[in-house]
């Protein structure tokens, strides 16, 4: 609960003496705090998050053991310490890990509207934005345990195949890949959050996050497309930072700024307008 303004009586005057500017301040972070973690809870509790993991670790250890049993290119893909790091989350991203984080994200904000939950919530609550980047910053949280995880599982995997080829990759260079992986996962469950609060439906938001992610890259593959279009589009501006890092870019090192720019406004905008749009409804949300 809000700090309530304290009663003061003085012979027949009464006034309130209000709480300093910093104990709002205060209540209000921790309210902030404490949704987050009421978030968490709710994910360990709900079967949804649980099944998406299980989804992601039965993809990544296929898909590692049949790599490990051709010859060529996809085996050499396998390597041990630290480029084993990549493995999994690299197919996790290149294959169903962008459509999961989707369903994640929409049901995430959506058993809100589901359950008719907001009610209860706003009215006890002062803030508005607060819940959205409640949601918000609980998801990045899922999709960074999440990389951790399935990073640690695939050294693991590497290790137990057997790999003993030594990747020329510097651990921190490694660790840069998996942010840039982890935020492009991100930056696709952000879409999705905008499209439940918009519809204020879980279905709505899936559908929004998939054309979203589907027009993205189409736009980005095809030739007709404005070169400053491109620049402009999610997927590829992930992608090329992901080459810079590998040292494999076609373009020049001044671009990484405007790339990480670009990234950085799919993340911001969606949930920006979100907060807005959430911030003008009643109390259903």
């Amino acid at each position: 609960m809000l700090p309530q303004a304290n009663r003061v009586s003085i012979g027949s005057n009464i006034r309130f003496e209000h709480p300093p500017r910093n104990a709002w301040n205060e209540e209000k972070h921790i309210d902030m705090v404490s949704m987050i973690r009421a978030d968490l809870l709710k994910i360990q509790k709900r079967a949804i998050g649980w099944v998406m993991l299980a989804i992601s670790f039965l993809l990544v250890t296929l898909i590692m053991l049949l790599m490990s049993l051709q010859s060529g290119t996809a085996s050499e893909q396998l390597t041990g310490f630290p480029g084993g790091l990549l493995t999994g989350p690299q197919i996790i991203a290149e294959s169903l890990g962008t459509f999961l984080v989707i369903i994640f994200s929409a049901s995430l904000v959506g058993s809100e509207y589901h359950y008719d939950t907001w009610k209860n919530l706003l009215t006890r609550y002062p803030g508005r934005t607060a819940f959205i980047l409640s949601k918000w910053i609980t998801l990045a949280m899922a999709i960074g345990i999440g990389v951790t995880f399935l990073a640690i599982w695939s050294q693991i995997l590497n290790w137990l195949i057997g790999v003993e080829q030594t990747p020329a990759i510097s651990l921190g260079a490694v660790l840069l890949e998996l942010l840039v992986h982890a935020l492009m996962l991100l930056g696709s469950g952000t879409v999705a959050l905008l499209g439940v609060v918009v519809f204020r439906s879980t279905f709505a938001g899936i559908i929004t996050g998939i054309t979203w992610l589907m027009l993205d890259g189409i736009a980005g593959a095809v030739t007709f497309v404005p070169g400053a279009v491109k620049r402009c589009l999610f997927r590829p501006a992930g992608n090329s930072l992901l080459a810079h890092i590998q040292g494999s870019a076609t373009d020049t090192d001044c671009a990484v700024p405007w790339h990480l720019l670009v990234v950085s406004m799919y993340l911001v905008i969606p949930v920006t307008l979100a907060a807005c749009i959430f911030h003008q409804r009643d109390v259903t949300g």
